[in-house]
């Protein structure tokens, strides 16, 4: 399943940037990440990390748009965080002994803020693919909104399957509908923000 995904990246990486380097880049530090967290080996995920350092470093120095590289860094942080260890447990037990919530009002509240969480990562994963796309020649608004659309819709899904696999996690088709919630806010207020006025509104 990584795999799959980790393909579909590297295509969405390609068109987005026109770099081969970036398109196989990323989706290698995605995989390696992934093996970190299933593993558990720290040196691994050490390795991981350094990699997207790295990777950003080359982005901005091949002179590709700075929001892929912020595309690639958040689709690894899903590498990271979608596994069993991103569950919400800790942050239950955290209002209860801090916060001395009941621990209905501590999943509640942990509820609301994950999904809010969830709302503006891919809120803002949409809107990086979808500047990362729009700094290329030729490109439209009418492209970049699609494809950034894809491009999120493709890992939402691969989050929320995964989770299904994971341990003390519960991927649902309500959550990816919410991830792409985020993502439809964003790209409106990204098409409102970069398109250009027809010159009817110009001539206004």
């Amino acid at each position: 399943m990584a795999a799959v995904y980790a393909a579909i990246l590297c295509g969405i990486v390609f068109a987005a940037s026109g770099s081969a380097v970036a398109a196989i880049a990323g989706p290698s530090i995605f995989l390696l990440m992934i093996a970190g967290v299933e593993v558990s080996l720290a040196p691994v995920l050490g390795i991981a990390f350094i990699g997207l350092v790295a990777y950003v470093i080359f982005v901005v120095r091949a002179g590709l748009p700075v929001w892929l590289a912020v595309a690639v860094c958040l689709s690894v942080f899903i590498a990271y965080f979608g596994g069993s260890q991103g569950g919400g447990g800790g942050m239950v037990q955290f209002l209860m002994q801090n916060w001395k919530l009941s621990e209905a009002d501590a999943r509640q509240a942990t509820f609301i803020f994950r999904k809010l969480v969830h709302i503006n990562f891919y809120g803002l994963c949409a809107l990086a693919w979808y500047l990362a796309s729009l700094r290329k020649p030729f490109t439209t608004v009418g492209k970049a909104l699609p494809f950034a659309f894809g491009a999120t819709f493709c890992l939402a899904a691969f989050d929320e399957t995964r989770q299904l696999f994971a341990e003390n996690r519960t991927g649902t088709p309500v959550d990816v509908g919410i991830d792409m919630g985020g993502a439809i806010l964003f790209l409106a207020i990204a098409y409102f923000v970069t398109r250009r006025p027809t010159n009817a509104e110009r001539a206004a």
